[in-house]
């Protein structure tokens, strides 16, 4: 098994585009954004193998986005502002197109069971596809990469 490397404790100096109040005055908070995220069962299995197998994908698809931002933060690899938005921007794209999948083959399942909570769950879909939508807009737009993959790294860890 590859060793992954350890979570920067603060990001490298990149001018204007680190605006990050939460990880500046906290280095920890930084280290832990960019800790990859761990699907298990105990915490997020829902006794249906296949919806569990695309949850582990999607963690998947999440924890590449977190090794790109690593990657940039601790210099591996090209330095350049522009990297983190041509390393991020088609792993947003994967996340866009397999979330879509997901979200429509899970909603399939609630009308099929009677899911309790169905509508609010399917609210968060919706919203969830919205905010892909708009990461992608950005990393297009080049809207300083490292701020808006950091706040993109905490909603994803939220929304898990």
């Amino acid at each position: 098994m590859a060793e992954e490397a350890a979570a920067p404790t603060s990001p490298r100096n990149l001018g204007h585009c680190v605006r990050m109040p939460h990880t500046e005055t906290d280095p920890a908070a930084f280290a832990v954004l960019l800790t990859p995220c761990t699907w298990n069962i105990e915490e997020y299995g829902t006794d249906l193998p296949e919806v569990d197998q695309q949850h582990q994908r999607l963690f998947k698809i999440i924890h590449h986005l977190i090794q790109v931002t690593h990657d940039f933060v601790v210099g591996a690899g090209d330095t350049e502002a522009s990297a983190l938005d041509r390393a991020a921007l088609p792993i947003a794209r994967e996340l866009k197109e397999y979330t879509r999948y997901h979200f429509a083959e899970e909603e399939q399942h609630f009308g099929a069971t009677a899911y309790p909570g169905k509508d609010a769950h399917v609210a968060k879909h919706r919203a969830f596809e919205q905010w892909v939508d708009k990461l992608i807009a950005q990393l297009t737009d080049k809207a300083c990469p490292l701020t808006l993959m950091v706040s993109s790294l905490k909603f994803l860890k939220n929304w898990l």
